[in-house]
């Protein structure tokens, strides 16, 4: 199961720099796969100019500290909402 957490983060981390890089996700799948895979392009951003910082190796190191803050404060709220239900079913009912 490791691998399949590893595998996700790296799918969201592509995807993340492709769309802030070109505003598309797939761009240019036909050239590496042949002309039946035209159809996997997708522009989610039309005339978008790009960020270029984004599809440069900084970016990805940046970027990946996005989604590492994000797995954090996401984890924080979690364990939040499970001692606030912890103390709310230990406390004893007043009369």
């Amino acid at each position: 199961m490791m691998g399949l957490g590893f595998t996700i983060a790296l799918v969201a981390l592509g995807a993340a720099r492709e769309i802030l890089a070109s505003g598309t996700l797939f761009a240019n799948a036909s050239l590496l796969l042949g002309s039946a895979f035209e159809f996997m392009e997708i522009t989610l951003l039309p005339n978008y100019k790009g960020f270029l910082l984004t599809a440069l190796p900084p970016g990805g190191f940046i970027m990946l500290g996005f989604i590492i803050a994000g797995k954090r404060l996401l984890d924080q709220k979690r364990a939040e909402r499970q001692t606030v239900k912890i103390q709310l079913s230990t406390e004893e009912p007043v009369v």
